[in-house]
């Protein structure tokens, strides 16, 4: 720790550059410097202090509670398990079909066959297959 009242002028040399000013910075032991805080807090602040250790030595991180783990690249890429989301189950023909027909009568221009389609997906218990494609089929734009 360096010393934060050291202020001094450099005065002279002969040149009318100006005045010079600059810092003696005396070294002060880390110990005794926070043993003139803690004596100077009160009571409720008397346990707080500091602790010095290594980020890094040499470019290479110790392994230290305080410093946080390091992972190896190695196991960063290990392969990960598919999830179950990611893997589409192949539709029947039958809800190919029907998916095909709700999608075609939703787009288009004949309000009786919208109509059917709408009161189709409301009586179909196979709708559940379809709540992907369709999720999908309605954010790309009916």
């Amino acid at each position: 720790m360096y010393n934060q009242h050291s202020i001094s002028k450099l005065i002279g040399s002969g040149r009318s550059v100006g005045d010079i000013v600059y810092f003696n910075d005396e070294e002060v032991e880390i110990d005794d410097y926070l043993g003139e805080i803690k004596t100077k807090l009160k009571q409720p602040y008397s346990d707080t202090g500091l602790k010095a250790h290594w980020l890094a030595i040499g470019g290479v991180q110790p392994c230290i509670p305080e410093n946080p783990i390091l992972i190896d690249a190695e196991t960063n890429n290990l392969k990960k398990t598919p999830s179950l989301r990611d893997e589409r189950l192949p539709l029947s023909f039958h809800l190919q079909v029907y998916y095909k027909e709700i999608t075609e009568a939703s787009i288009g221009t004949i309000e009786e066959k919208r109509k059917e389609a709408l009161a189709s997906l409301q009586r179909d218990p196979s709708i559940k297959y379809l709540i992907v494609p369709l999720c999908s089929f309605i954010f790309q734009g009916i």
